[in-house]
């Protein structure tokens, strides 16, 4: 799309009208790596960006580098601006803001961020989580996607970022002295006003994985009442004429990279001069 810098973006449809919403270098960074989440306008018959550009939100965290990867969703009357922060590798975290208008201000979870893995160990078994999107099933259950890397032989990992499902709950701060009463009337209020005093409402916020905070193993099945079978073990004879779908490939295997037409019944590897 003409004119529409930088990368990740989204798609979000919202009272008639769609919104485009992207990533881009600010012209006025603070620092290197500083990202920007930005919305405009999209016309579907042009597929062109329309009317005025809004700026949303530079990340949680100061330094925190390369605000991108943005989603927004509208629960209740808020819409929820997800990103990812701090970069895909060990640093790599989710956040969260909130806003009633979808073009701002947005106003950051002060609990942020709302799903990492930077706090654990290198060695920990997943690292590098974030990227995430939200999943509301029909029983209004939360979930959520995110990537992460398994990495449990001598911190290497073999297939790269994987997905993870992580539960959803939500929550508002439990204590409501903290906060004071507001009015609805947002729109006459210049921006640092509204801003002040969307920070002061008691908003419900995303928890993930309620019971550890963190991307586990193996969590309960979202549809208790559906039969589900998962097999570790699977036999292949190589007797057809391409691979079986039980064999993963970290991302689209390379052509020469293997046979099994060469000889009935055999799969044939061809390694790499680093092997």
């Amino acid at each position: 799309i003409e004119g529409a810098p930088g990368i990740d973006p989204d798609i979000v449809f919202d009272d008639g009208k769609v919104w485009y919403v992207g990533t881009h270098v600010p012209k006025d960074s603070n620092f290197n790596g500083e990202g920007e989440i930005w919305l405009q306008e999209l016309d579907l018959n042009n597929w062109s960006l329309i009317g005025e550009r809004y700026y949303l939100w530079r990340g949680a965290l100061y330094y925190g580098t390369w605000a991108e990867g943005p989603h927004i969703y509208k629960r209740n009357e808020f819409y929820y601006l997800l990103i990812a922060e701090g970069g895909t590798g060990l640093d790599h975290a989710v956040m969260v803001a909130v806003s009633n208008d979808i073009r701002g201000p947005y106003v950051p979870n002060a609990r942020n961020p709302i799903l990492t893995s930077r706090h654990l160990s290198n060695d920990h078994w997943v690292n590098s989580v974030g990227h995430a999107d939200f999943i509301e099933l029909a029983n209004e259950k939360w979930f959520m996607v995110s990537l992460g890397i398994r990495s449990e032989i001598d911190t290497y990992s073999n297939m790269g970022r994987e997905t993870h499902l992580i539960p959803v709950v939500w929550e508002k701060e439990p204590y409501e002295w903290k906060y004071d009463k507001i009015e609805k009337e947002w729109n006459s209020l210049k921006d640092r006003e509204r801003f002040e005093k969307l920070r002061r409402v008691n908003y419900e916020w995303p928890v993930c994985s309620p019971s550890t905070g963190r991307v586990e193993r193996s969590f309960s099945l979202p549809f208790p009442n559906s039969p589900q079978h998962s097999k570790q073990a699977f036999r292949d004879d190589f007797d057809s004429e391409t691979l079986n779908l039980e064999w993963n490939f970290r991302r689209v295997p390379q052509k020469g990279t293997y046979t099994i037409n060469d000889n009935d019944g055999y799969l044939r590897l061809f390694s790499s001069k680093n092997v």
